[in-house]
């Protein structure tokens, strides 16, 4: 079972080494850039994929 699904019938599995690391990033609109609640969601996503095992933190501006 996949953990947090509670569905049986998903299950979670290794992806072959072939696919390799994937990297992820954050991109909005420059309009947004001084949006208190998008600066809020921002600063929450770094904070909580920064404490993720293995995940590398970008110290790009994002965009």
């Amino acid at each position: 079972m996949a953990p947090h699904t509670g569905d049986p019938e998903l299950r979670q599995v290794t992806a072959p080494p072939e696919i390799g690391a994937m990297t992820y990033r954050m991109i909005w609109h420059p309009r947004l850039d001084g949006d208190p609640a998008q600066n809020w969601l921002r600063t929450a996503v770094r904070s909580v994929t920064a404490a993720l095992p293995g995940v590398p933190v970008s110290r790009g501006s994002g965009r």
